[in-house]
């Protein structure tokens, strides 16, 4: 009398692989988290303040200088308090507070473009790990549901994973 056996691989439901999974997932941070502004701020280089208040300054010292120069000119010239070293000192103090202006905000930008990309490189190193596991975990609750006909062991997974604050991951467990 010849059995025959058919030993073909199908795919069923494994409720232990599902559960398996189910936990791992629930372990794992959210899959994605955008930059916030409290990580941008803890990028973000403390002495930039020092920086353009002495830029500031030099620069307001410039302009007093360059007043003065105006001023002496125009005692020269006899003009002395006339209109036009009034209109020449208005000029002069539009050009140096439009100078203070757009160092200002170039120095704030840039502090603020740096800590915004250190940022987000931390983040995604941090968001790179969870997803990584995510997907290893699905392939190995997928491997837990195929099995063989003829065979009706199933692969035992026992792992309790966990993920750390600072995106270290542990499958913390056997195979």
């Amino acid at each position: 009398m010849k059995a025959s056996s058919s030993q073909s691989s199908q795919t069923t439901s494994n409720p232990n692989a599902i559960q398996v999974f189910q936990n791992a997932q629930a372990s794992l941070p959210a899959s994605y988290s955008p930059v916030t502004g409290s990580q941008i701020n803890g990028f973000m280089n403390p002495y930039t303040s020092s920086v353009i208040d002495a830029t500031t300054a030099r620069n307001n010292q410039n302009q007093q200088m360059a007043l003065n120069q105006i001023g002496d000119q125009a005692q020269a010239a006899g003009a002395f308090g006339g209109t036009r070293q009034a209109v020449a000192e208005a000029l002069t103090r539009g050009q140096f507070d439009l100078n203070n202006q757009q160092t200002t905000a170039g120095l704030n930008s840039q502090n603020y473009s740096q800590a915004l990309q250190a940022a987000t490189t931390q983040n995604q190193q941090e968001n790179q790990y969870p997803l990584a596991v995510q997907g290893l975990l699905g392939q190995l609750a997928q491997g837990t549901q195929t099995h063989s006909q003829g065979n009706s062991s199933t692969l035992g997974l026992s792992f309790n994973p966990t993920v750390s604050p600072n995106g270290n991951v542990s499958l913390g467990g056997s195979f």
